[in-house]
């Protein structure tokens, strides 16, 4: 996917611009893996793996079904928003 303008140019620093972009991502996407959340924000995995930690940990986020990634061939995550939060 395209990456959203709305998320261009946020600062590496800006944790909590990052973590709020990933959680709209994850609600916008429905269930997505680590994987699709950065290919969706045109971000490297290691910048969406730690947002998603602090998602869960704030319990906004749940953990979806396990799925096989394509390319890995190894079992994911998928992240869901916590119902309510939305």
């Amino acid at each position: 996917m395209i990456p959203v303008t709305e998320y261009d140019g946020i600062s590496p620093a800006d944790a909590e611009l990052r973590r709020e972009a990933v959680y709209k991502v994850i609600v916008e996407l429905g269930a997505p893996t680590n994987k699709q959340i950065a290919a969706y924000l045109g971000w490297p995995i290691n910048c969406v793996t730690g947002r998603t930690y602090e998602l869960r940990r704030e319990g906004r986020v749940v953990e979806g079904e396990k799925v096989i990634d394509r390319h890995t061939k190894k079992w994911v995550h998928t992240w869901m928003p916590k119902e309510g939060r939305e």
